[in-house]
């Protein structure tokens, strides 16, 4: 007997010494015998054309055509209509990805547009609050201002709740006349000449008068007690120029030497401190007054930690004097002026 994947050959002997061959083929719908009608003795037969069931089997069934096309069906066309599939599947996940992407883009960008506009109506409105604080009337017999009035006192006034918006608005009003001018040691700072108590004249020399020690005493005291000392900073850093930190009596010289006009060192036999402007790069140098607060970190040997923990403190000022209002001086300040502590 042989036997093949779609087809089954079956030979045998009969009665009358004819060879039987059946033929099984195949079908979706179960096997198909097919007999020859009579074939010769002991050879094999030709397949015949009549095709009939073996008596167990079910009457064949014609085949679906469907499935023997699809079975039928060539390799290479399955595998291109899977890679056409491949393709519409991917170039759909795309489409939705980008369009996710461009929807979130979207709402991102609007929210930020709210949350500044939000902000911006937030800051002029504050403005407008202190701008009404400040134009309020004095308590009679009251003329310099204090920190009993109202926009000193707005500060600790509870943060309101605020429907939407995602912050919390609080307003600070600060007198700067409470704070010390970093100007004043160069006698620099206003029409007063730099005098506290109210106007000096600079000495006929030229060189530095009185009133220019005292306010370098004063920022000498306010260093010190800001903790300033001298420290060497590694070079990768760059941390100030020169990557020194400068004791407090070397840093307010150094403070001398960025706002004077000349291009020497401070050195005062009445002043402990000592300046670096002859020694060091010309170009670290300005000669001329502080204008905002930010440029004293321009000054080498002062840091950005340096410049945060006296800021509450210190002011730079070409034109607003320097006389202090002490009725508004935070306690470091009138500590560094040399008001007792107790």
């Amino acid at each position: 007997m042989q036997r093949h994947a779609e087809k089954l050959l079956a030979y045998s002997l009969d009665s009358q010494g004819y060879t039987t061959m059946q033929v099984r083929y195949w079908c979706y719908t179960g096997w198909k015998v097919a007999l020859p009608l009579r074939p010769s003795p002991c050879s094999v037969p030709r397949t015949s054309e009549l095709i009939r069931p073996l008596p167990h089997q079910t009457p064949p069934r014609k085949c679906d055509e469907r499935h023997r096309d699809s079975a039928q069906l060539p390799t290479d066309e399955r595998g291109f209509a899977l890679i056409m599939t491949v393709f519409v599947i991917a170039l759909a996940t795309i489409i939705v990805m980008n369009f996710s992407s461009e929807a979130l883009s979207y709402q991102r960008a609007t929210r930020s547009y709210t949350d500044r506009v939000q902000a911006d109506f937030m800051l002029k409105s504050s403005l407008n609050l202190a701008r009404v604080l400040l134009e309020l009337p004095k308590e009679e017999g009251i003329r310099e201002d204090w920190l009993g009035e109202p926009w000193a006192l707005i500060a600790a006034a509870p943060s309101l709740p605020i429907s939407g918006f995602l912050g919390e608005p609080r307003l600070m009003i600060v007198d700067e006349s409470g704070k010390i001018n970093l100007n004043a040691v160069a006698g620099t700072g206003g029409s007063a000449g730099g005098n506290p108590f109210g106007g000096a004249a600079p000495s006929p020399t030229g060189g530095p008068t009185e009133v220019d020690d005292y306010w370098k005493n004063v920022l000498r005291e306010l260093f010190l007690r800001a903790g300033f000392v001298r420290d060497q900073y590694p070079d990768e850093q760059k941390r100030t120029l020169g990557n020194v930190a400068l004791e407090a009596s070397d840093q307010v010289a150094v403070l001398h030497d960025w706002i004077d006009t000349d291009n020497r060192s401070h050195a005062n036999a009445a002043f402990p401190g000592e300046g670096i402007e002859s020694s060091a790069d010309q170009t670290w140098f300005y000669n001329r007054p502080l204008r905002t607060l930010s440029e004293a970190a321009l000054v080498p040997g002062m840091t950005l930690e340096r410049l945060a923990r006296i800021a509450p403190y210190v002011t730079a000022s070409a034109s607003g004097g320097n006389r202090i209002n002490i009725n508004t001086a935070p306690l470091e300040v009138l500590l560094a002026l040399g008001f007792p502590e107790a």
